[in-house]
């Protein structure tokens, strides 16, 4: 199996269309269930990639039905977004068999800084953040075409068990969103179930870390003064109360909270919050990236 960041580097040329059906025949023969899930990951990530570069003319085209043209050239977006869905869920389909397989014996074979803090879990947590991290890259394009699920500022920072059971309802057919919303859903009820509190504890961080990037109306202030980023910060203290002393993968809810406030200008706070992940947890593998 090449490596992915070669097929990425021919779909940036001119073979965009042959590359994608090479990649095709190779999901379609790989006999090992895990490297097809890759190549399916892949192949969501890319049709992804083609639609939000061309995006100006795909969302002025009407949506095709019946026949499915040969040609992606002739596609329209909703021929992209049902390809995107259907091969994000192809990716994550064997879930059990994801989640016994260690992602460090498939570093190898993809991008050595790709989601480079989660090779120290399993495959269907690495799969599960690119198949959220691909419908974050079509979520613009999404929103020109449909509404998208919103959630209440509440709900986006519930804790996780009021959070699993919120039911999502897509508003729209080209909704990204609530695909994003139920995989999370399904990543944590996993994890819950394998009482695996370090993979619970990354989902959850990555879960209110999206909705800090692309709510923006959470961070308005409401008549009592308190907007999205002060819950934002709650929830993160929360993360660190129930998990600070059951994994150390805490430090990665400590390296979002430095940054947090880092950026927010509060750089004596992040500095006390560094100071304290340090000394908690000085032996984690990626400690060195609290330094800010």
């Amino acid at each position: 199996m090449l490596y992915l960041t070669e097929y990425r580097n021919r779909l940036s040329q001119d073979s965009y269309e042959e590359t994608l059906r090479e990649m095709e025949e190779l999901a379609e023969t790989a006999t090992d269930p895990v490297e097809k899930a890759i190549w399916h990951s892949l192949l969501a990530e890319s049709y992804a990639t083609y639609l939000v570069q061309n995006q100006w003319q795909l969302t002025r085209m009407r949506d095709l039905a019946g026949e499915v043209p040969e040609g992606i050239r002739e596609w329209s977006s909703n021929l992209f977004f049902n390809k995107i869905k259907e091969y994000i869920l192809e990716s994550l389909k064997d879930f059990l068999l994801l989640m016994r397989t260690d992602a460090k014996s498939w570093s190898p074979v993809i991008e050595k800084g790709e989601s480079s803090r989660y090779f120290a879990n399993d495959m269907y947590h690495l799969l599960s953040q690119r198949a959220i991290s691909t419908l974050e890259n079509i979520r613009y394009t999404a929103e020109i075409l449909s509404l998208q699920t919103r959630l209440s500022i509440e709900d986006a920072f519930a804790d996780p068990e009021k959070f699993q059971h919120l039911d999502i309802t897509p508003v729209g057919k080209y909704n990204a969103e609530a695909l994003i919303i139920q995989l999370y859903q399904q990543a944590w009820a996993f994890y819950k179930e394998a009482d695996n509190p370090a993979v619970q504890v990354l989902t959850d961080l990555s879960r209110i870390a999206h909705f800090q990037r692309f709510y923006p109306i959470l961070w308005r202030e409401d008549d009592e003064g308190s907007n999205g980023a002060s819950l934002y910060i709650a929830t993160l203290h929360k993360l660190i109360e129930e998990y600070g002393q059951v994994t150390p993968v805490t430090a990665e809810v400590y390296l979002e909270k430095a940054t947090f406030l880092s950026n927010s200008g509060k750089r004596e706070e992040a500095l006390a919050v560094v100071r304290e992940a340090l000394k908690r947890y000085p032996k984690y593998n990626r400690i060195t990236a609290l330094e800010i």
